[in-house]
């Protein structure tokens, strides 16, 4: 089955980028002694970008929305292994479960893992392009969030003059930036995964038209495991989650975009993997950022080669 639930919590749901039912859960495990560790994001302001850390208690978690920049979660988690104490909860992409499970395993941790659906991240240096249309300097730069504090909101540059920029949810130049696919990962180009089976959860927006009004935000969650189903039943019954529906096609309905996209990756491999090759070559890729029209011409024609499939 599958849930739109939102956080009781007003303030949780409000700086989630959707329905605050991660934070719940993750609130959740740790009042009631299932963890006592968990992985949180801080904004690095030497970086620029975002960086995991480990945290003990809920009072040290940070609600900073989605992230829409790579992050080798399973490494920091290697690194990290032994300052984990009692269980994990942790969020991740669905190309992050398995190995997350596997080592959790190995070092005997008991670990609840939240899966956020994928639509394909970036790398970091599209973030830092992106301050460069904006002419932004990135020592400028005191916070930035690229979601939360409302539904679906959008991007905040918060500079240390006490300015601040913002832009809407997929809204230009963002959408440009990350339709070029200049910025994703090789491995981002060939993946077909939806639903993990080793997770315990997956979260996504539920883009449906029921919800088309929300400014606030719900979450489209399904649980995986026993021990997910039973962790969200209990969420539900003691109204911290409070459901708004439930269904058997939510997912389908509200992720068709991706749920096309893989289909495309799976009939049509020799074409993506040409994309692949033009978008992550070097000397391109050097070309083709040089001038924003150059950009656009490059993500007109993907755009129309991928339409095609």
């Amino acid at each position: 089955m599958q849930y739109i639930v939102k956080s009781q919590n007003e303030e949780i749901r409000y700086k989630a980028s959707s329905g605050g039912a991660g934070s719940t859960i993750i609130k959740y495990l740790f009042d009631t002694k299932e963890i006592s560790t968990a992985i949180s994001f801080t904004y690095d302001t030497t970086q620029y970008c975002y960086q995991p850390i480990l945290i003990h208690s809920f009072e040290e978690y940070k609600q900073v929305g989605s992230i829409y920049h790579d992050i080798n979660i399973v490494k920091f988690l290697s690194e990290n292994i032994t300052k984990i104490k009692g269980g994990l909860g942790i969020f991740c992409l669905p190309c992050q479960v398995n190995a997350i499970r596997s080592i959790s395993k190995k070092n005997n941790i008991k670990v609840y893992i939240i899966c956020l659906t994928c639509s394909g991240q970036l790398d970091i240096s599209a973030t830092h392009y992106l301050y460069k249309l904006l002419r932004i300097p990135k020592n400028d730069i005191k916070y930035m969030q690229y979601r939360g504090n409302g539904w679906p909101n959008g991007i905040t540059i918060n500079k240390k003059d006490g300015s601040s920029v913002f832009l809407k949810n997929w809204s230009y130049p963002w959408t440009i930036i990350h339709s070029s696919q200049l910025f994703k990962p090789k491995r981002c180009f060939f993946c077909t995964l939806e639903q993990p089976k080793q997770a315990d959860f997956i979260l996504a927006d539920p883009w449906l038209k029921e919800l088309i009004e929300d400014t606030i935000g719900h979450t489209l969650i399904i649980p995986l495991t026993h021990i997910g189903q039973e962790i969200l039943d209990e969420l539900i019954k003691s109204n911290k989650l409070i459901i708004f529906a439930s269904a058997t096609n939510f997912y389908q309905k509200s992720q068709e975009p991706t749920i096309k996209k893989r289909q495309k990756i799976k009939d049509n491999p020799q074409t993506i993997k040409t994309i692949c090759r033009i978008c992550t070559n070097k000397l391109y890729r050097k070309i083709i950022l040089r001038n924003m029209l150059f950009v656009k011409i490059h993500t007109k024609c993907i755009s129309y080669i991928l339409s095609k499939l």
